[in-house]
């Protein structure tokens, strides 16, 4: 049950993410991608290495927040500069 809930809370986290960069740049399928893919991997990564706040069906809430958010916005940016960096090569 605490996976689950894990890899919903990334899921959220990613979509999160996902929506504020649809927002900033346009529809794009890459970036919304990474960003819930690595909301989950971010949620599930620091839920298994902090136990700091309490449990919620086995999870620790808000460190399992906070590391999707984080991990998620982190991918989302790198991808973002990367492809502006590609295209920016590509003209010149």
């Amino acid at each position: 049950m605490s996976i689950i809930f894990s890899v919903l809370l990334g899921l959220i986290c990613g979509a999160f993410v996902g929506a504020l960069d649809k927002l900033r740049h346009g529809e794009n399928l890459i970036g919304l991608t990474l960003s819930l893919v690595f909301g989950v991997a971010g949620t599930m990564a620091t839920e298994q290495l902090m136990r700091l706040s309490p449990d919620i069906w086995g999870v620790d809430f808000l460190p399992a927040l906070v590391g999707g958010l984080v991990v998620s916005g982190a991918a989302t940016l790198v991808f973002r500069q990367c492809s502006r960096w590609y295209g920016e090569r590509k003209r010149g």
